[in-house]
C-alpha cells in the first residue's frame, strides 16, 4: 500500500489526456505544472490550445508589466512544438510592440494554427501581416482590433469555415463581390461594429449558413448611406441589429431557421427598407424582433398591408421592453401557424410611467422615448461589448429555442399551476372599460384600442405555449395576457415569470392576486395550464 501511495498515477496518463487536463488551465497554471516533474515540462510545451489574456481591464498596466507579459508570450512560443498548435488566443486591452505581435502571428501561421483569435487595442491603427489573409490552416478566424483596421485587397482561405471581424473599416477599395470567392467552405460571417464607407456593400457567399450583422457606430460612413446586398442562398441562422441600410438587396433564404431583427431607435428606418428586409425572412421558422422594429412595422406606411406573410413561423420572440401594440399586433396577424410566443422582458406601460415620473418628483422629463428602450438597446460602438458578443456566439442555436420553451431553468420547486376552465363566452367589458377611460388623443389609447379590437382569434389559431420572461404586472401585461387567453383555442401553457424591476412601478398586480384573480379570466382553452415560477 505505501509503494502505491507513491506512484505518479497523473503523471503515466497518455499525452492527449494531460493535453484535456491542460485545457482547463490558464496558460501561466500550465507553465507552472512543468516545476515539479521532467515529464510535465515536456507535456506543457505541446498543448494545442495556447491562450494568453492580460487580466488589467480596469487599469492601465506599467510599461514593466507589458513587458513582462510579453516576455512571457515570446518565451512559451520559443520553448512550445511549433507542430502542434491547434488554438493561438491573445486578448490584450493595452498597446503592445508591433514587431513582437507580428512575430508571434508569424510563428503559429507556420506551426499551421487551426484557430486565432486577435482582440487587441493599439495607440495606433495596426498593421497585420498579410500572410494571416492567405493561412491555408485556419477553420477559424476572430479579429478584434483597435483602431479599426481595413482587410487587404485579397484574401484566400481555403479551409475556413468562420469568420468574424469586430471593428474593421470597409471601402471600395478592400470589400468587393469576389472578396470571398477563395474561401470555397466559409459557414459562419460576423461583422459587429464595422464602418462602411462604400456606396454598395455585397455579401456573396454560396456556402454561408450563418450570417451576423452589428452596427453601432453614428457616423456617416455606416450602412444607413449604402445598398446592402446578400446573396447567401444556404443561410439558416441571420442576425441584423443596428443602423439599417440605405437600402435591402436580399435573397430569398428558402432554409432560414432563425432570424433576429433589431433596429437601432436613432435610425428612422422607412417602410421600403423595413420590407425589404422583412420579405427575405419570409420563409424563418424562429424569429426574434425587439421593440425598435415593432415601431418600424407600426410607422411604415400602409406596412400592414402588404407584410409579408411567415407561413413557416412556428416561435416568436420579442426580446425586449413593449411600447407599441399596433406593431406587434400587425406581425402577429403575419404569423397564421404560430406556436410559440416569449416575451423576453417586462411591457412597457406609458400611463404606468407617467405616474412613475409624477411619484419622482418629474426627474425623468424625457420619457417620451421611453427609458426602458434605451436600456433594452444596450448596443453602442464598445468594442469590449462586440467582443463579448462573438464570445457567446456558439450558443446561438439553444438560446432562443430554450427561451421559448417556457420552462427552461426553472428551479423553482413550488411552481403554481392552475387549471383553466372554458369560459371563454364570458365578455371582456373590463378591458373595453379600460380602454374607453383613455383620452382620445392619447398615444396610449391608440395602441389599447387597437389591443382590444384584436378579438376575433384570428391571431392566435394554432398558438400552444407563451411565456412571459419578465412579467411585473402592468396594466399593458395584463391586457395581453387576458387578450390571449380569451382568443387562442389551442393554448396548452402559459408561463409568468414575475420579475422585481429595480425601479419604482405603481398601478401593478402582485404575483399573490394575480394567481387568485387567474381562475375567473376568459379563456379559449379549456386544456390551458398557467405556471407561476
Amino acid at each position: 500500500m505505501r509503494e502505491a501511495a507513491g506512484v505518479d498515477r497523473i503523471s503515466n496518463l497518455p499525452d492527449s489526456l494531460l493535453h484535456h487536463i491542460h485545457s482547463f488551465l490558464r496558460i501561466k497554471d500550465i507553465a507552472r505544472t512543468s516545476v515539479p516533474s521532467k515529464r510535465w515540462n515536456f507535456i506543457w510545451t505541446t498543448v494545442p490550445i495556447l491562450e494568453f489574456a492580460n487580466s488589467l481591464y480596469n487599469s492601465i498596466p506599467t510599461y514593466p508589466e507589458t513587458q513582462k507579459f510579453m516576455d512571457f508570450v515570446d518565451g512559451t512560443l520559443h520553448r512550445h512544438d511549433s507542430s502542434n498548435i491547434d488554438k493561438f488566443s491573445l486578448h490584450c486591452n493595452h498597446h503592445l510592440n508591433e514587431n513582437r505581435l507580428h512575430s508571434w502571428i508569424s510563428t503559429v501561421i507556420r506551426a499551421n494554427v487551426k484557430e486565432i483569435d486577435l482582440f487587441i487595442r493599439q495607440k495606433r491603427r495596426l498593421f497585420i501581416p498579410l500572410s494571416l489573409f492567405t493561412c491555408e490552416s485556419l477553420i477559424s478566424l476572430k479579429l478584434l482590433t483597435y483602431p479599426n483596421v481595413r482587410l487587404p485587397k485579397y484574401i484566400s482561405f481555403p479551409r475556413l469555415k468562420r469568420l468574424a471581424l469586430i471593428c474593421f473599416g470597409f471601402s471600395d477599395e478592400s470589400w468587393n463581390e469576389e472578396l470571398f470567392s477563395r474561401s470555397p467552405v466559409l459557414e459562419e460571417l460576423i461583422l459587429l461594429s464595422c464602418t462602411y464607407s462604400t456606396r454598395n456593400f455585397c455579401i456573396s457567399i454560396p456556402t454561408l449558413k450563418l450570417l451576423k450583422i452589428g452596427t453601432w457606430h453614428d457616423e456617416e460612413n455606416d450602412l444607413r448611406n449604402c445598398v446592402f446586398k446578400i446573396d447567401a442562398p444556404r443561410l439558416v441562422s441571420f442576425s441584423y441589429w443596428g443602423y439599417a441600410a440605405k437600402e435591402f438587396v436580399l435573397s430569398n433564404f428558402l432554409v432560414l431557421v432563425e432570424a433576429t431583427v433589431y433596429f437601432n431607435s436613432q435610425n428612422k428606418v422607412g417602410a421600403e427598407a423595413t420590407s425589404q428586409l422583412l420579405g427575405a425572412l419570409a420563409h424563418v421558422k424562429c424569429l426574434t424582433v425587439h421593440n425598435e422594429t415593432l415601431k418600424a412595422i407600426c410607422s411604415a406606411y400602409d406596412l400592414s398591408n402588404y407584410l409579408p406573410t411567415f407561413h413557416n413561423v412556428k416561435m416568436l420572440k420579442i426580446s425586449d421592453s413593449i411600447t407599441t401594440d399596433e406593431g406587434l399586433i400587425a406581425l402577429l396577424k403575419g404569423v397564421p401557424n404560430l406556436e410559440s410566443l416569449v416575451f423576453g422582458q417586462y411591457m412597457n406601460d406609458k400611463m404606468v410611467e407617467d405616474s412613475v415620473g409624477e411619484v419622482e418628483n418629474d426627474s425623468d422629463e424625457d420619457d417620451e422615448n421611453d427609458s426602458d428602450d434605451a436600456k433594452g438597446d444596450g448596443d453602442n460602438d464598445n468594442e469590449d461589448d462586440a467582443a463579448n458578443s462573438v464570445e457567446g456566439e456558439d450558443n446561438h442555436h439553444n438560446k432562443d429555442e430554450g427561451a421559448g420553451d417556457g420552462d427552461d431553468d426553472n428551479e423553482h420547486d413550488d411552481a403554481y399551476f392552475v387549471e383553466g376552465e372554458n369560459n371563454y363566452h364570458n365578455e371582456y367589458e373590463g378591458d373595453v372599460a379600460d380602454a374607453a377611460e383613455c383620452e382620445s388623443n392619447d398615444e396610449y389609447e391608440d395602441n389599447s384600442w387597437a389591443l382590444d379590437n384584436a378579438t376575433t382569434g384570428c391571431l392566435f389559431p394554432h398558438l400552444k405555449s407563451v411565456c412571459f420572461q419578465h412579467f411585473v404586472g402592468n396594466p399593458r401585461e395584463m391586457r395581453w395576457m387576458k387578450m390571449i387567453l380569451r382568443n387562442a383555442k389551442a393554448l396548452q401553457m402559459m408561463t409568468i415569470r414575475y420579475h422585481a424591476p429595480s425601479f419604482y412601478l405603481v398601478n401593478t398586480k402582485s404575483e399573490e392576486k394575480l394567481m387568485v384573480e387567474m381562475p375567473s379570466f376568459p379563456r379559449a382553452s379549456a386544456d390551458c395550464m398557467i405556471n407561476f415560477c
